[in-house]
């Protein structure tokens, strides 16, 4: 009998092919391919069976990976891994995630669960279908597991609280999957131990690889301004830059002349613009830039009165009203609240908009600071702090509405409440509310007398009239005046 009939003997009949549960079929097939790759071999200096027999396990056990000791007179193969579901799974769960929204935007959410439930795939794959030993099969989804509710604890908040609580998995998911995918292919060939290894590493760089990250937050197409979690954010430069080099500031001449553009959307807050034209073929014409300059977080939209505009944003730990040269760019005059709102998905800063009356500037901060300021060179008329004085809870997107000026009023929506303060020193003199969120655009029919604001919740005080809808999630409704 020659040296290869001999080695086929010896493979089909050892006690660890007997005791194989999976198919002869599939043990003849591994047995022929660690000769084969035995036989390939220079083997001369081989003696005797017992080395023989070893060597062609060790062959088998470098080539699939699977071959583990049960006692000394034994051993039980394992079928290769199935890898071809995990690689499809990712495929497509990463096609769906990051393509949907691009090709169809409308369908962004779809993209986002998808990343989710490709996640359950990779799970399924693994534990039903990748014919891995029960015991790595098992080990491998509660380590995934583990690793995700440790790096939740220790990712940046930007992250821990974006998307309303949601960012982390729907980012880290899709992540960890991918790892794991290519850390099982990568390492399906070595031994045991080296494999382990791997595996456990790709889980660990697939989830807590994100606690290297921050997110300064996200625009409609949930694309994120993402950084490393040691990097100083615009805000922290443009604060240090102002501290090295304070601006020069002055203050603006008195005018009797009305703002041209004096609060939220303009002097009929309907968002038009009368009496000016604009170039609409910007291909042929494009728009010059005059000036740039740096300026703090926030959503605060701007008020004109003359050569000036006046806005509102965050800078560190102070909550700014600025009012800037619209000729140069260059500050005139700031006011700051030792104050500070931030949610991850819309960032740090103010979300109201100034309003300009009579010389003064009425700002509505995130927090729930009222500020009447003299528009000459911002020192304060009066302040209020309208959360303290509706005892509101401030929600999770913060204080957005701007003020609206009506008679001798100034009135704010303050969460799912309205207030209205005397003009002329801030005295509180009337509130409205209710039960539920809402209340950050609000708006008035001069004709009728009546202020219409938009919120959730069921008011128990004074309203004239209320039109209910049965779902606002995703309806962003700007109350305007129509003829």
């Amino acid at each position: 009998m020659n040296v290869s009939s001999w080695l086929l003997v010896i493979g089909l009949c050892s006690p660890a092919f007997a005791q194989e549960k999976s198919s002869t079929k599939d043990s003849r097939w591994a047995v022929l391919v660690g000769i084969n790759q035995y036989l390939a071999e220079d083997v001369p200096d081989l003696v005797g069976a017992e080395k023989d027999v070893e060597k062609v396990k060790q062959l088998l056990r470098d080539d699939h990976g699977y071959m583990t000791i049960n006692d000394n007179n034994g051993s039980t193969l394992q079928r290769p891994i199935r890898l071809w579901p995990g690689v499809a799974i990712v495929l497509v769960q990463w096609l769906a995630r990051f393509g949907i929204p691009l090709v169809a935007p409308d369908s962004t959410a779809i993209g986002l669960m998808s990343g989710i439930f490709g996640g359950l795939a990779i799970v399924i794959w693994w534990a039903l279908l990748s014919r891995a030993p029960w015991s790595e099969r098992l080990g491998a989804i509660g380590l995934m597991a583990v690793a995700l509710a440790a790096t939740v604890r220790l990712v940046d908040e930007s992250i821990v609280t974006g998307m309303m609580g949601f960012m982390f998995w729907v980012y880290a998911i899709p992540t960890l999957s991918l790892a794991f995918v290519i850390g099982v292919a990568v390492s399906r060939h070595l031994p045991r131990g080296p494999r382990l290894a791997a595996m456990a590493a790709a889980i660990l760089i697939g989830s807590g690889g994100w606690a290297l990250f921050q997110t300064g937050g996200f625009g409609s197409d949930v694309n994120h301004d993402f950084a490393w979690r040691w990097a100083q954010t615009p805000e922290d430069r443009l604060v240090a830059q102002a501290n090295e080099n304070p601006p020069v500031l002055s203050s603006v001449a008195a005018t009797e002349s009305e703002p041209e553009w004096p609060g939220f959307r303009g002097p009929e807050r309907d968002g038009i613009t009368r009496g000016a034209r604009i170039e609409t073929d910007w291909s042929s014409s494009p728009p010059v830039e005059l000036w740039r300059r740096e300026i703090g977080p926030g959503w605060s939209s701007f008020s004109v009165h003359g050569n000036v505009f006046y806005t509102q944003e965050q800078r560190g730990d102070d909550e700014m009203v600025m009012c800037y040269n619209i000729t140069t760019g260059e500050p005139i005059w700031q006011h700051g609240d030792a104050t500070r709102f931030w949610e991850s998905n819309g960032g740090a800063g103010p979300r109201g908009t100034p309003t300009l009356a009579n010389g003064r500037v009425y700002t509505f901060g995130g927090t729930g600071i009222l500020n009447v300021l003299d528009a000459r060179d911002g020192s304060v008329v009066w302040m209020r702090n309208a959360e303290t004085d509706t005892k509101a809870k401030l929600p999770i997107w913060g204080y957005s509405s701007s003020p609206l000026l009506v008679d001798d009023l100034v009135i704010v929506a303050v969460s799912s409440a309205l207030i209205a303060y005397d003009r002329s020193d801030g005295s509180p003199r009337w509130t409205i509310s209710a039960d539920g969120d809402g209340g950050q655009f609000i708006n008035i029919f001069p004709e009728q007398n009546m202020v219409v604001v938009m919120t959730q919740g069921n008011y128990s005080e004074w309203p004239l009239w209320v039109n209910q809808a049965d779902n606002i999630m995703g309806i962003y409704i700007l109350p305007a005046v129509a003829d």
